[in-house]
């Protein structure tokens, strides 16, 4: 008796966790009908559009290629031998940042619509739930066969004839589990000194060995490749042997999809997740620049003022030497006078250098 109570408390223990893989009850689902439903529900409302995930977040390559150009100008003005170019560079590079920041701005304001976060969370959730409860059927990642709608449609269909058959089953087993409960409790009252219950003892083997034997046979029915540790009705053997390859491809192919899709859209997701980062990051660098950038006419303007200074003292150096060879060129100027106005405007020209090193620096600081 020891040995058949044993059996029992093992065999309620595994009903128990069977039933929670193919419930039958109208408003429960299996893990993975909740897997797939779970990978069917990654939609967001989007100006009031309804999309996947996927479909409602920006082009990575959009931003990326404006992030691109941004870089090459910079480098652009890094490299630049000419400060001439210099400005045009400048310029060109302030419009690359204005166009980068935008885009990255659109599309962040696009995933901070977006729970990305707690979609990964479900997602891993769901990943560990699958992998742990259909530890036999997992399979190496890799893609599934045929496509994963027309393996959820196979499954679901499958599932539905398959939930029929085990209703009959548990219904016939929680007959079973209701008589023993019944014996349990007529043998309680059987024990009392103020009972007059009437307790036959020999019902009691007999009722723990049909409970025994509706709870395997549920067993056999329900799991795949499960060995009954009670002999059971060897037409209903013969008949689960039959139907074991069918339900052995169904699962492996949905587990084997489920775990597919899940594993690509949580890729996915942590690398959008680690894009919104960046572009945040690259977001709040270029704002404090925007606004805050080089006054380029000035730059211009001293460059102006220096060629044109640069161009005038060129002339009276010229004329310096002229005149040192020959005084009746200088005309009313003197030596001294032409060497003083050469001095003021090497003075200017120096200024000029300065300003402009300043400028150049302020722009640097930019690039």
């Amino acid at each position: 008796m020891d040995f058949k109570l044993a059996l029992l408390l093992g065999s309620l223990r595994r009903v128990r966790e069977t039933r929670n893989l193919y419930p039958c009850g109208d408003d429960q689902k299996s893990p993975l009908e909740r897997a797939i439903d779970i990978i069917h529900g990654g939609e967001v409302t989007i100006n009031s559009e309804r999309k996947t995930f996927r479909e409602a977040t920006p082009e990575v390559a959009a931003v990326d290629e404006k992030l691109t150009h941004l870089n090459s100008c910079q480098d652009a003005i890094r490299n630049c031998d000419k400060k001439e170019d210099l400005a045009n560079l400048i310029e060109d590079r302030n419009v690359a940042r204005r166009q980068a920041f935008q885009v990255m701005k659109d599309f962040m304001d696009v995933c901070n619509q977006l729970p990305i976060e707690e979609r990964l969370n479900d997602l891993k959730k769901m990943i560990n739930s699958i992998t742990s409860g259909y530890q036999s059927l997992v399979q190496p990642a890799g893609p599934s066969e045929g496509s994963p709608e027309e393996v959820y449609d196979q499954y679901k269909a499958w599932l539905d004839l398959k939930t029929k058959k085990l209703k009959s089953y548990w219904k016939e087993t929680d007959e079973s589990l209701d008589t023993w409960r019944g014996l349990l409790a007529e043998m309680e009252q059987a024990f009392s000194f103020s009972s007059d219950s009437e307790f036959e003892a020999q019902n009691l083997d007999s009722t723990v060995q049909q409970l025994l034997v509706a709870m395997e046979t549920e067993l056999v029915i329900s799991r795949q490749g499960y060995e009954p540790k009670v002999p059971l009705n060897p037409e209903i053997l013969k008949q689960r042997h039959a139907e074991l390859q069918l339900e052995s491809e169904v699962l492996t192919k949905t587990v084997q999809a489920v775990l597919h899709d899940a594993r690509e859209e949580a890729t996915f997701l942590e690398q959008l997740s680690s894009h919104c980062k960046n572009y945040q990051e690259k977001i709040d660098v270029l704002e404090e620049w925007l606004d805050n950038k080089p006054n380029m006419e000035e730059l211009q303007t001293l460059q102006k003022k220096i060629k044109v200074t640069r161009s005038k003292l060129r002339h009276l150096l010229v004329d310096l030497r002229d005149g040192e060879e020959d005084p009746d060129l200088l005309g009313d100027k003197t030596v001294e006078e032409l060497r003083n106005d050469i001095a003021g405007f090497q003075e200017q020209l120096l200024g000029h250098y300065t300003t402009e090193d300043e400028h150049l620096v302020r722009c640097l600081l930019h690039s």
